[in-house]
């Protein structure tokens, strides 16, 4: 598979035929429902396994999946990680894949100054925040569009307030 996105994570079974429920990193679950196919990492390679049903239940993503046809099957794959090619996605004007951002310098989309580069991404409940270091301080920008102004291949542009990306308020 070329060019692999992790696009959810597999928690639990759900009923007793082999259905999986997983957590999706996603902006939707109907992002990923109309995929026909989703990988699964064996060392370095990925193997396919064809997607005969997805849906939807209560925030989660439940998907049958060719080759897992019982509940023993489904709880061998409690944890794992399930990807998808990015070719398999359209993305529209400034939208982005989250996981690349990491490593890229956070410039303030007015003012041209560097606030540092993302280092990870975490969650606290409520949303995604980046967190940014610049000379080994810390600071956590809300992945939000009233923050994030644009994100190119060089660069995440942004349009913090006061005190957010610095120590100035």
């Amino acid at each position: 598979m070329n060019d692999p996105i992790c696009i959810a994570k597999i928690i639990n079974t759900h009923g007793c035929r082999g259905t999986v429920k997983a957590e999706f990193y996603a902006n939707s679950a109907e992002d990923l429902i109309s995929l026909q196919t989703v990988y699964i990492r064996k060392g370095p390679d990925f193997e396919p396994h064809r997607v005969l049903h997805a849906g939807v239940h209560k925030g989660f993503l439940l998907l049958d999946l060719e080759g897992v046809q019982d509940m023993n099957a489904a709880e061998a794959l409690k944890n794992v990680e399930l990807f998808a090619s990015r070719s398999d996605f359209t993305l529209d004007e400034n939208e982005y894949f989250e996981e690349d951002v990491i490593g890229k310098p956070v410039i303030d989309l007015d003012t041209g100054v560097c606030y540092g580069t993302v280092q990870e991404i975490v969650n606290r409940g409520a949303q995604d925040l980046y967190v940014v270091v610049k000379d080994g301080q810390e600071h956590l920008l809300p992945a939000r569009p009233e923050f994030i102004g644009r994100v190119t291949d060089e660069a995440l542009f942004v349009t913090p307030i006061p005190g957010l990306l610095d120590d100035e308020i």
